[in-house]
């Protein structure tokens, strides 16, 4: 069965299948970054921890470090 078929017949569209998964491999470094923050100035939320992250070049999603 073609792919265009196959994708009708479930009602998805064709772009879903060629999206491949994003493997991300800096986590130890980022939760390392974050907990050093976090040690640093006790009281910052999230919020503030993602704002110093950005400044320090990081390029992450605030629901990512929240998340963490």
């Amino acid at each position: 069965m073609s792919e265009r078929h196959a994708c009708e017949v479930v009602g998805q569209h064709r772009s879903t299948q060629r999206r491949e998964a994003l493997v991300v491999d800096d986590e130890e470094r980022l939760l390392t970054d974050m907990r050093e923050l976090a040690a640093k100035h006790p009281r910052f939320g999230y919020r503030r921890i993602h704002q110093l992250l950005l400044c320090r070049g990081w390029r992450v999603n605030h629901k990512r470090v929240q998340r963490l």
